[in-house]
């Protein structure tokens, strides 16, 4: 199975910044972040067997046309984009491009936008396929794992789509289970992953909501996927990559849009497995520069005492 994770290109070519609630043109204040909740997505899948490209046009200078090309060439059982308010407009009609290079990719977008916003995406963009909500990585393995035990799962046909959209509906169904007397082999494909919403028909259905992960179940982030001296740290000028330290936050500020894809509760990972990461990444990267990826870093006095002692403890 091959998969492509996508930071699209705009059609006016701008770059934007494209992290979690964090979306925003790039300019002379805001560096290119390391794309990775993408890295995350292709750690896990990359577990799982799967041939993952990642391309990040925040960086990667390339047209649309150009991606199209690509995707006819290698044609990709699966192409997830990550999009944002700013780009939202753009980022749909890249998915109608993908279709029509590849009528027969599977076509998924993530993000804060469409977690929020579901069916305003599927409505205008009847290419689109899947929805991922909330955080994405075992959502997009289990989304694999669902098309893998029955590739010819049909895909949308736009042009069976009404224009003026379509019936929503919520179920509550029980996780992916294989189903031997079924007559049916596409039987909870996907009806039955936790954390999608797709079209049935007519339909847009949502799944129930997959339960927030253990931030110490993620792995190391896919880094070889890309090129890391492509970010640079801000007037350091030296290359820098995100690490997360925790996901979620406790406060209800009517503004942002954090508890929405990462939740109310804060969720930390071990000073042990952080700063696992920080060694990690400077023994195979030579990257020495991080930024601390939460809403809430220094919420907790004693995490944050305790990160520092785990560094100092290892010199």
């Amino acid at each position: 199975m091959k998969v492509f994770l996508i930071n699209p290109p705009a059609k006016n070519l701008i770059k934007v910044v494209r992290e979690g609630r964090c979306m925003q043109r790039k300019g002379a204040w805001t560096a290119v972040w390391s794309p990775l909740s993408l890295a995350l997505c292709a750690t896990v899948l990359e577990q799982e067997g799967i041939e993952v490209s990642l391309l990040d046009y925040t960086v990667k200078e390339g047209t649309p046309e150009q991606l199209m090309s690509q995707i006819s060439s290698r044609k990709p059982d699966l192409v997830v984009l990550n999009v944002t308010t700013p780009s939202i407009e753009d980022d749909l009609k890249m998915v109608a491009m993908i279709k029509q290079a590849c009528p027969e990719t599977r076509t998924a977008i993530l993000g804060i936008h469409p977690t929020a916003l579901p069916n305003e995406c599927f409505n205008a963009c009847k290419e689109l396929d899947y929805i991922i909500r909330r955080e994405p990585e075992f959502t997009l393995r289990e989304l694999c794992r669902a098309i893998k035990c029955s590739p010819d799962i049909p895909v949308c046909d736009p042009s069976a789509i009404a224009s003026e959209g379509q019936e929503e509906k919520h179920i509550d169904l029980p996780l992916l289970v294989e189903d031997s007397t079924s007559t049916n082999k596409h039987i909870g494909l996907p009806l039955q992953v936790q954390g999608i919403s797709f079209r049935n028909g007519d339909k847009i259905i949502h799944n129930p909501p997959r339960p927030w992960l253990d931030m110490d179940d993620l792995p190391f982030p896919a880094w070889h996927l890309i090129d890391t001296s492509d970010y640079i740290m801000p007037f350091h000028n030296v290359p820098f990559l995100l690490v997360a330290t925790s996901r979620g936050c406790p406060y209800p500020c009517t503004f942002c849009a954090d508890s929405t894809y990462y939740g109310r509760g804060l969720r930390q990972r071990s000073p042990k497995r952080l700063v696992d990461e920080l060694e990690w990444a400077g023994k195979e990267f030579g990257i020495y520069e991080f930024l601390f990826w939460s809403e809430s870093f220094t919420l907790s006095r004693k995490f944050v005492m305790a990160v520092c002692d785990e560094i100092i403890k290892r010199q």
